[in-house]
Order: C-alpha cells, then structure tokens, then sequence
C-alpha cells in the first residue's frame, strides 16, 4: 500500500473542537466534524477522478480506516472513522451517476475534430450532458455551452490540479506529496493582518461542493485571506442588503474569479 506520508502514533491535533476517542479515532458524530471529514474525503476522490486514480484512493481509505488493514492517523483528523469512508464512498458513486457535475471535461467534438475544455454543469432527464466554458451557471453567464445534451460517451474527466481540493498557498503540490499530507492540511490557518476586501461579481453555490465552502451572492464583501489554482480563501464580511447569519458558513474556499478587489 502506498505511504500517507503520516507517521503511525505521531501527535494528533483536534480541529474544530470535535472530540476523539482514547485511541485517536474519529467518532462517529452529528457534530459536524464527521460531516466535514466526509466532504473532505469526497473532494479527494472527485480530484483523483480527474486523473484515473479515484479507485486507489478507495481502497486506501478503507485500508487506513480504524477497521482498515493498516489504521494510520491522517494528521490533525486522527485515525479516520468506518462510516466516515463509507458516506464519502457513497457520495462520490452518487456524483458520478448523476452526472459528475461541476467537472473539468473534455468533450470530444465530432463538428471541431478535437477535445474541447467545458465543465459538466448539470444532467439532464434523458441521461445527456450540459456542457459550459464556466463551471456555474448565473445571468452574466449567458452564451457559454459548449454542448446542450452532450452523449456522456464523448466526455471525460480533465485532469485540472487543485479543482476539487485547492492547495495552499505556499504547500503546492509538488507531484510526491501523499494523499496523507494533503489532507492533513486542508484545514487553512488564518490570523494576522488585515485581508485585502472583495466584492463578489457572480453567485456561488458552494452547498453542493462541501462544507467548506462558501455560499455567495453578488455583492457580498469578502475578506480574502489567500488564494491558489484559481481558488481563494476567505471569510464573509458583509452580505449584500442583509445582515451576517450566525447560522451559515461565513469562512471558506470560493472561485477566485468571481469576485473584484475593493
């Protein structure tokens, strides 16, 4: 089995303030922090997917889970919980037969006589794909498809580093970074001075993306904190026309392209 690149009975570091039992292993929770550890892993299968390799990833987790054939602590997150594998593993086989949306793509068109670069943006009645140059759909995004009704033999994944699992800032993947070492740092730190304030020029609906990333509209004001592969980091500073809910995500990963410096 391929390293994790994290040593068994190195220190584990809790986040979020969820609790660990005596031997390190997440506990099955409705905390949010197993429903975190899950999106997590499914945001790694999806990224593997890109690149042929979503089945390995598998077979790792369920072999590093407590009840796996090798239990390895994955930093901060500890000895990772059986449950936590199984609702990432189901939702990714739920993903990929519902379209695999919000994937890079390539479509092989039969009028261009090549591969052209379009995301999946949703799956339609009849099983085909809508294809777009842009990932999510919104007014100011009006003239982009690439293919209405797609057959979903002419698409494929499109490798695309950091898409579903942006590096950070200052740790980017080298190539021989373990699936380990990444995930033990895909929690950022933030702290220190003020972050430079962006506005958002387009709606983004991170819900469907994970828990960790962020549900915008146009005009919100965000306080960006960083920002790699096309992905920034940041937290929520004003809502447009509303007040700040203290019941929704207000710190998180969104497109670096849909928002414009203040």
């Amino acid at each position: 089995m391929a390293s994790l690149g994290v040593e068994p009975g190195s220190t584990i570091l809790s986040s979020g303030g969820g609790a660990k039992a005596a031997d390190g292993v997440v506990p099955d929770s409705k905390d949010g922090r197993s429903t975190q550890l899950a999106a997590l892993l499914l945001n790694f299968l999806k990224q593997y997917h890109l690149v042929g390799q979503a089945d390995a990833i598998r077979e790792m987790l369920c072999d590093v889970c407590a009840d796996g054939r090798e239990p390895t602590p994955l930093g901060h997150w500890g000895v990772i919980s059986p449950s936590s594998v199984r609702e990432a593993i189901s939702a990714y086989e739920v993903w990929k037969m519902e379209g695999q949306v919000g994937m890079p793509a390539y479509y092989k068109s039969n009028t261009h006589k090549q591969d052209l670069n379009c995301f999946v943006i949703r799956r339609t009645p009849e099983g085909s794909l809508d294809l777009s140059t842009q990932p999510v759909v919104s007014e100011f995004h009006t003239d982009n498809t690439v293919k209405h009704k797609a057959d979903v033999s002419f698409v494929r994944p499109r490798p695309h580093p950091g898409w579903f699992v942006p590096e950070l800032p200052g740790r980017q993947d080298t190539g021989d970074s373990s699936m380990g070492q990444k995930i033990a740092r895909s929690t950022p730190a933030t702290g220190g001075a003020p972050s430079p304030r962006w506005t958002m020029l387009y709606q983004f609906e991170g819900a469907g993306w994970g828990p960790e990333y962020l549900v915008l509209n146009v005009g919100d004001e965000i306080e960006r904190i960083s920002e790699d592969h096309g992905w920034a980091y940041g937290r929520v500073v004003q809502r447009a026309g509303v007040p700040l809910s203290t019941e929704s995500i207000t710190q998180g990963w969104y497109p670096a392209s849909f928002a414009q410096k203040l």
